[in-house]
């Protein structure tokens, strides 16, 4: 319990910490101080016009206000749960072993499967990480995977989240952290997408398993494995993976919900890969759109 205690600190000290950072930009510095920061940590000096056209003055001074504001109500929650402390640890408790329960019931759904699916779903996952692998080192980069390098991953990390016409945010914050590995970078920015891919077939087999057989996922693996626009996404360092990923986790959980209402975490569980989806590309309108009809 002392454990899951600091932890909920920590996260809760987290956004704390961010915003007290933001409240001291905003009133220790000018109208013009604030810009020239801002381009400044983007490493783009010349933006502070530009800035200063999208974010006048009069939106600084609003600025000031709603983070006053937020930071009022947040502190008013961390009231809040200081005095439900026992409840919310109890609480995160039971969902942090909630999870590792199903964690575990799922590993021994594998094991127990037949000794030929156990087999083949092992030389399939060797079969997609080897493939990956080779695409990965081998495959040239394309214009869009330079672009985004030189324009978000290969900067800092605000940058990578922050600047615009940025489509891919959780890939590119993702594939930020994979840039320091000490590889090449057409390795390294594209190393994300092949652990994705591996996340995905597991959970898609096991997705197919569930409702239909263990035969029937076996061969619908087999296909999403092989089919050539997840094989050039799990190499392509863009987001599309992600959107991919998030949609059979969504999917998912909304057939469980549909099963049984009363499971609340797998609510959360639903809205976070709806969240992160739309992190991942926008693109995630249409596959939300039809699991939102289900």
């Amino acid at each position: 319990m002392k454990k899951t205690r600091v932890i909920l600190l920590l996260v809760y000290l987290l956004p704390f910490s961010l915003m007290v950072l933001i409240v001291w930009r905003l009133f220790f510095f000018s109208y013009p101080e604030f810009t020239s920061y801002l381009a400044a940590s983007l490493q783009k000096p010349e933006w502070d016009t530009f800035i200063q056209q999208r974010f006048t003055a009069a939106a600084f001074v609003a600025a000031r206000w709603i983070i006053t504001v937020l930071v009022v109500l947040y502190l008013a929650a961390g009231v809040l749960f200081f005095f439900k402390r026992k409840i919310i640890v109890e609480k995160t408790e039971s969902a942090i072993n909630f999870i590792f329960k199903k964690l575990r019931e799922q590993g021994k759904e594998i094991f127990t499967m037949p000794r030929y699916a156990r087999w083949l779903l092992f030389i399939l996952l060797i079969f997609v990480t080897v493939k990956g692998l080779w695409y990965i080192i081998y495959f040239p980069l394309q214009y869009d995977e330079l672009w985004t390098y030189n324009y978000y991953i290969g900067n800092t990390f605000w940058q990578s989240i922050l600047l615009p016409h940025n489509n891919h945010i959780l890939f590119t914050a993702t594939a930020w952290f994979f840039h320091w590995l000490p590889v090449d970078p057409q390795i390294s920015i594209r190393l994300p997408n092949l652990f994705a891919g591996l996340a995905l077939t597991v959970i898609f087999f096991l997705f197919i398993k569930r409702y239909v057989s263990v035969r029937a996922a076996l061969f619908s693996t087999f296909w999403l494995a092989t089919c050539s626009p997840v094989v050039f996404y799990m190499l392509f360092a863009r987001g599309y993976l992600f959107v991919l990923l998030f949609t059979v986790i969504a999917l998912w959980t909304q057939l469980i919900l549909i099963e049984n209402r009363r499971e609340k975490l797998y609510s959360a569980v639903l809205l976070m890969a709806i969240v992160l989806g739309y992190w991942s590309n926008p693109v995630f309108m249409y596959p939300h759109a039809a699991i939102g009809l289900t």
